[in-house]
């Protein structure tokens, strides 16, 4: 089975949780391109971040991930998670002895190390990758936020450019094509398993197209936000023709600003929304437009036949 299967089968539907949060959708003029986060925005996220997954199922699925690796067998699932986590730290720390302030790592790595660690050395890539996903499926949840393939293949239906800034890894890009229908493999991502065929392709811009665990850097981090802008250049664009929507104001919609982007802060599901430490009001004020359904882009961009 590859990925795209395993996602399908592991994961269940989830519904977004009203945020209470009034839309302000003014008109914006003058928009070529809408960039996206991933998590919360496109995906619901069940735990609405990574780092809110409970530790009972943290450990189930750590003890279920690493069931197959022989030197493993009757170590706590509890102490291997804890050694994760201080592997991640570890690596993390490296980065910002490098001078990176949000340092991010490649999970891939990580879990070499840590299995090194607990004496498999001999572990091939395509073995390391399939325990990075059978953690991360387990111990996670997600699933398609409402109206979000839809409205890529309408913006791509109106010549819209399309691009990403996200925390992410390299086993976000099978949940992507599962739950969005459409493959980034075809866009300049080019990870180890094979793409599915899809119907739609939305016009992804790859130079538009930053994921952290490339970078070794993560949000708030301006320099996903530049890298983006870099990119719309090579294709024409200014950053003022960007509109980036996200759900977290310190991640996504104060990083986005500051290089330029009009910005749209989205409220569409409880777990995931962060108005940021300056409260909801700021929050709300502070984007130029607030949406709660991504539906709601297409007035935002004055698209006909929503």
């Amino acid at each position: 089975m590859n990925p795209v299967g395993e996602v399908l089968k592991v994961m269940k539907p989830l519904e977004p949780v009203p945020t209470g949060v009034e839309p302000r959708l003014p008109v914006l003029e003058g928009i070529r391109a809408v960039v996206f986060d991933i998590y919360g925005t496109l995906l619901i996220s069940g735990a609405g971040d990574n780092s809110l997954i409970s530790e009972e199922d943290s450990v189930d699925s750590m003890a279920e991930a690493v069931s197959g690796f022989r030197k493993m067998k009757g170590i706590p699932a509890d102490q291997v998670l804890r050694k994760y986590r201080q592997v991640i730290a570890r690596h993390q720390e490296i980065r910002r002895g490098e001078g990176i302030a949000f340092p991010e790592v490649d999970i891939r790595e990580v879990w070499k190390d840590l299995l090194s660690d607990f004496g498999e050395n001999a572990v091939e890539d395509h073995e390391i990758e399939q325990v990075a996903r059978d953690y991360e499926y387990s111990a996670s949840e997600c699933w398609e936020m409402p109206g979000a393939r839809e409205l890529l293949d309408r913006l791509a239906g109106n010549n819209y450019l399309l691009g990403i800034v996200s925390n992410a890894q390299f086993y976000t890009l099978a949940l992507v094509e599962a739950f969005l229908g459409m493959s980034l493999n075809s866009n300049g991502f080019t990870d180890s398993f094979n793409p599915v065929e899809t119907s739609s392709q939305p016009c992804w811009v790859p130079e538009m197209t930053v994921l952290s665990y490339r970078m070794r850097e993560g949000k708030p981090s301006e320099a996903l936000y530049r890298r983006v802008r870099e990119g719309a250049k090579k294709n024409g664009l200014n950053p003022e023709e960007i509109l980036y929507i996200g759900n977290d104001f310190c991640k996504d919609v104060a990083p986005a600003k500051k290089v330029g982007f009009r910005t749209g802060l989205f409220a569409g599901d409880g777990r995931s929304f962060r108005p940021g430490p300056d409260g909801l009001p700021a929050a709300l004020e502070r984007a130029d437009v607030v949406l709660t359904e991504l539906r709601q882009v297409d007035q935002v961009l004055a698209i006909s036949g929503i």
